[in-house]
């Protein structure tokens, strides 16, 4: 994975996964302590140099983890509508 800077550490939190969006952004999901609670998001990240260093950007979402189950069944809804 590349070098993200401001990207949580294992004792901050954890990326869990990303995609490359374009050569220079990147979506990235994982979760990071805030206040000693876990805090879950999904935001780009991108490069300004293109060299690998990438840094967070305004775009993003963070949520509770009380919702991620609500997040998936929306998600498994949006993907049925998509596919008919």
């Amino acid at each position: 994975m590349p070098n993200v800077k401001g990207e949580p550490k294992d004792e901050e939190g954890q990326v869990v996964r990303t995609w490359q969006k374009r050569d220079d952004t990147q979506l990235l999901l994982g979760y990071q302590y805030f206040k000693g609670r876990a805090i879950p998001y999904l935001r780009e990240f991108w490069s300004p140099e293109g060299d690998g260093n990438y840094i967070p950007t305004k775009k993003g979402v963070t949520f509770t983890p009380e919702m991620i189950e609500d997040i998936i069944s929306g998600l498994q809804e949006l993907q049925e509508c998509l596919s008919n």
